[in-house]
């Protein structure tokens, strides 16, 4: 910063020490601008640069020196004003329907399956398949581009952020004091729950959660000071898990496996073969003695209504490969058919969604499809196969992506500008 801004700090008033020929401010500047020009001197081309815009330290206007060269006779400036838009102009960008499909992208082995560049499976996500059916531009981008949205700090956590957190604390929470290791199935009481559910420990788990979240995140790492308000959030959604497994333990509760992957092979004709799958949140075995179920559970930390709840957890075929509400279902429900896929429990398999923001002793958490609930997930299996294998032929082999309408656009998208559209307003 040019000249530097120096106060005062001497005891001496200023015009006594200019009485008695002291330095003073002004003869700094004047030192100040001496060395400044002289490194100039021999200087063939200098870009010199200042802010019109006011700071935290005050107004940053021109300096007097470069006003003394701009209108100097002496030297050949080039003036230009840079000014940053309000808002990123940016022309949208266009995808024609003769673009590359998803499997142009892939090999086929010589025993059919598809693989990708690397030589790895072919994996479809649920994830992947939510965003094909909610925006296929979106799905393009990110999909077929590999282009992803940089992390930022979040200075408030998105649901998918404060749904990780629980996942990480919920897991310490049951692998440290249940000593749950997914080699067998660990008998749950309602004192065991009960000793979890102490401040004490849910704050310890809070931390294990931010520790967990940091060894992925080393950019932009989590700070617990930093967000006092969503912690609350956090324990207040590990406290509703708990108090419902107090409650079923009642009945009888054993927890199977936690956060662990499972993935199945799904061929499609003509197509190839490719795996779909992912991270369930737990495996558990409720109910008495032979009257026992094997739950999925899928933590979800997303929004809950009364007037949508039932909407959300109830589907019909025709939907739920073609709506953009159904996600939650359509993954709990991929989820099922990996754990009967790759399980031999010899027990029917029961979905099951927990929305964490409410207490879960007061709410269904079963699916239904066709409005008969979900009680033994084998009974589905064979229709829910059929139409998850027509959708990700679909989501191969198309080459159209056209953008969603703008008033289905989710309120944060990282391709915004891409699409030459504007965020919402929250």
């Amino acid at each position: 910063m040019i000249p530097q801004r120096q106060a005062d700090s001497s005891f001496i008033p200023y015009y006594l020490r200019k009485t008695y020929h002291m330095q003073t401010e002004d003869e700094r500047a004047t030192i100040y601008a001496y060395n400044f020009f002289r490194l100039l001197n021999r200087t063939d081309h200098a870009t010199l640069l200042y802010a019109s815009a006011d700071s935290t330290e005050g107004s940053k206007g021109m300096s007097r020196f470069v006003m003394q060269m701009r209108y100097s006779p002496r030297f050949e400036v080039t003036y230009a004003d840079l000014n940053e838009a309000s808002e990123p102009t940016s022309s949208a960008c266009t995808i024609e329907s003769t673009s590359t499909s998803l499997l142009s992208r892939l090999k086929v082995d010589e025993r059919g399956v598809l693989r990708k560049d690397d030589g790895h499976r072919y994996r479809l996500s649920p994830s992947a398949i939510n965003t094909f059916i909610s925006c296929r531009r979106s799905f393009y981008l990110q999909y077929l581009l590999g282009l992803n949205p940089q992390n930022e700090d979040e200075v408030l956590f998105e649901s998918n952020t404060m749904g990780s957190f629980v996942h990480h604390a919920m897991e310490y929470l049951y692998r440290i004091y249940l000593h749950c290791d997914n080699s067998q199935p660990v008998p749950v009481t309602p004192e065991s729950i009960e000793e979890l559910l102490t401040e004490e420990k849910l704050e310890e788990a809070l931390l294990a959660a931010y520790e967990a979240m940091n060894e992925k995140e080393t950019e932009h790492p989590y700070i617990p000071e930093h967000h006092r308000g969503e912690n609350v959030v956090i324990k207040g959604y590990i406290r509703h898990i708990l108090e419902r497994d107090r409650e079923d333990a009642k009945v009888g509760l054993r927890i199977v496996l936690l956060e662990q992957e499972r993935t199945f092979p799904v061929y499609i004709e003509g197509v190839g073969e490719l795996l779909t799958g992912g991270i369930i949140d737990r495996l558990d075995i409720y109910g008495p003695e032979g009257h026992q179920h094997l739950r999925v559970v899928d933590y979800k930390s997303g929004n809950y209504t009364d007037t949508t709840h039932a909407k959300r957890m109830t589907s019909s075929w025709e939907e739920l490969m073609e709506s953009e509400e159904k996600g939650y279902v359509r993954q709990t429900l991929i989820y099922s058919h990996a754990v009967c896929a790759q399980g031999s429990y010899h027990l029917p398999v029961e979905p099951h969604l927990y929305f964490c923001r409410r207490t879960l002793t007061d709410i269904e958490t079963t699916l239904a499809i066709e409005g008969n609930t979900v009680n033994d997930y084998m009974t589905i299996a064979p229709t829910f196969y059929e139409a998850l294998r027509t959708k990700a032929k679909e989501i191969l082999t198309t080459t159209e992506f056209p953008q969603c309408e703008e008033d289905q656009c989710p309120a944060f998208c990282p391709f915004f500008t891409l699409c030459g559209r504007q965020a919402k307003e929250i």
